[in-house]
């Protein structure tokens, strides 16, 4: 009979599966795997998600964490994890939900602005300009408007940076129209941003176009542009005082003959009433080439080095090399960018015995150069 009770005693423990194990866990992740904390009621039991072994628990007396693949795409996802023993009795499933989310990367819309646009003389709306940012790269924008005017639709390619286009390639809307940008990030993942087309005040651009030096005289074309629309001109040019009025057009060529040593000055007043002054004086500062210097590479190669200087501001540094017969091969242009220096160092060796002339254009379009050789020096 003790014989029998120990069968039935051993049977009993045979049939009886291990308790369904206790997990502790978040309950929403934007990660690709999410650690869980399991424990066992038994030594000695394998770790199953989803009818997959995972792995082994020894000792129950330790908490164990395994690890949820929670790769792809967002949503719920669930796992059913049982333990089984030795025999392989499989415990009651634990059921886990993990509602995945997805890490997202604000977009940057707050350089979006509004640019007016002129036609004919008249200020007809405006358009979007500037820059959107999306680092989790950017699949498709679109721009709605509320006045009846068709999407505009971009593909960026995956980049994470956009550009809206030239306003010559983009139709003007009214002002007080509403706009929606919906942009859609390669996650998947749609942002939008809404503004009103509404009249900008901009301000007033001076840009340089020419100039040119002649007979004690220099020839000014400079280019002004102002988006509110131009109203008035006035120019001052060494007392000759003149004006312009330009009714509203966004852009304008001024071009004024002015005597050297002497100052012209341009006052702009936009559709606002805002003015702006371009004034410069064109003194004719002779260029600097002293710090020009040479060095030597002990190598039958010399370079140039030093600096060349015009306080008018350089526009650029040509470099022209001639071979020992005086044949050209070869030439360097540095920017000045309207710097007044221009550094020679990142100049490339030549040999010796040949011929260099170094070419300064200042930012009053005067031209000046010194010529030399490359030396066999000791």
């Amino acid at each position: 009979m003790k014989r029998k009770a120990s069968q039935k005693s051993l049977s009993s423990k045979i049939l009886r599966p291990p308790k369904a194990p206790l997990l502790e866990h978040e309950t929403t992740t934007d990660k690709e795997s999410l650690p869980v904390l399991i424990e066992a009621f038994e030594d000695n039991v394998s770790v199953f998600v989803n009818g997959v072994h995972t792995q082994d628990i020894p000792n129950s007396a330790q908490k164990q964490t395994i690890i949820l693949d929670t790769s792809g795409n967002a949503g719920l996802k669930i796992f059913n994890i049982t333990l089984k023993d030795a025999l392989g009795n499989e415990s009651n499933r634990t059921k886990v939900e993990i509602q995945k989310t997805i890490a997202n990367n604000t977009t940057n819309f707050s350089e979006v602005r509004v640019q007016n646009i002129n036609y004919d003389y008249n200020l007809i709306g405006g358009v979007l300009a500037g820059t959107i940012v999306d680092t989790d790269g950017i699949a498709q924008i679109v721009v709605s408007y509320t006045d009846g005017t068709s999407n505009e639709v971009f593909n960026p390619t995956a980049n994470t940076t956009f550009t809206f286009p030239h306003y010559d390639y983009l139709q003007a809307h009214d002002f007080g129209t509403h706009f929606t940008i919906t942009l859609t990030d390669l996650k998947g993942v749609v942002s939008s941003h809404n503004g009103i087309i509404e009249e900008q005040d901009e301000p007033t651009h001076f840009a340089e176009s020419s100039i040119y030096p002649s007979g004690g005289f220099y020839s000014v074309t400079l280019h002004v542009e102002d988006f509110n629309g131009i109203e008035t001109v006035k120019i001052n040019n060494d007392g000759n005082l003149t004006q312009r009025d330009l009714n509203g057009s966004a852009t304008n060529y001024i071009i004024e003959s002015v005597e050297e040593n002497k100052t012209l000055t341009i006052e702009v007043i936009d559709a606002f009433n805002n003015s702006k002054t371009y004034t410069k004086t064109f003194i004719q500062y002779l260029t600097d080439f002293s710090q020009v210097a040479i060095q030597d590479n002990n190598n039958s190669t010399a370079a140039l080095m030093g600096n060349v200087i015009d306080a008018n501001g350089i526009s650029h540094v040509s470099v022209n090399y001639y071979d020992s017969n005086g044949t050209w091969y070869d030439d360097d242009f540095l920017s000045g960018d309207g710097n007044t220096s221009v550094a020679l160092w990142s100049l490339p060796p030549h040999s010796d015995g040949n011929k260099y002339i170094i070419g300064v254009s200042d930012n009053l379009g005067d031209y000046r150069y010194i010529e030399g050789i490359f030396p066999n020096l000791p």
